[in-house]
Parts: structure tokens; C-alpha cells; sequence
């Protein structure tokens, strides 16, 4: 059985973050969380002080909503997590995942 944090997303080596520590590092400053969800699926519940962007205009958002200096935290099935996750490295973020 092979080990997912080895599967490399076209080129990019994902880097994870521990689900424990969510709580940790939503206050730390140094974090964005980013929920990608739509309006009614963010009413339905969320991860409180994460940022929301809709999937359908993730890219033409996410320049505005998410800040360049502080480490993104992507929140989500890893499978649909892995396109936004290549889009902002592509970009410069530096972008986890959560396992």
C-alpha cells in the first residue's frame, strides 16, 4: 500500500497539517484557513474565522481574500482539495492541506 502524503500533485509535494491543531493556529496570526464552500453550504456550518470562497469563482477570489504572508490551510476532501491546492502554489502561497 503506498503512502498518500508521498503522491505528488502534478509536480508539487503536498505539505499537510495535523487536524488536531486547527484550533492552535486559527489564533496564531500566522494561518488562513480556507473553506472552499458555497453560501448555503458555509450557513450550514463552518470552521470559525476561516475565510470562504465559492468553488465556482475560486479563482478570480482568491487573489483578494487570501493574504500572500501568512501560510494557507486548505480545508476539504483531499481530492477536491488537490486543484486549488496546485493553483496556489503555482501562485506562491504556501499552502497545506490537512490530514
Amino acid at each position: 500500500m503506498f503512502n498518500i502524503k508521498n503522491i505528488s500533485l502534478n509536480g508539487f509535494i503536498p505539505k499537510y497539517i495535523n487536524k488536531r491543531n486547527l484550533r492552535k493556529i486559527t489564533t496564531s496570526g500566522k494561518y488562513q484557513i480556507v473553506q472552499i464552500l458555497t453560501e448555503r453550504m458555509w450557513k450550514e456550518g463552518h470552521i470559525i474565522f476561516s475565510v470562504r470562497i465559492d468553488p465556482r469563482t475560486f479563482k478570480e477570489e482568491y487573489p483578494t481574500k487570501l493574504d500572500k504572508s501568512k501560510n494557507i490551510v486548505l480545508y476539504g476532501e483531499k481530492h477536491s482539495m488537490a486543484r486549488y491546492y496546485r493553483m496556489l502554489m503555482a501562485d506562491k502561497y504556501n499552502v497545506y492541506l490537512v490530514k
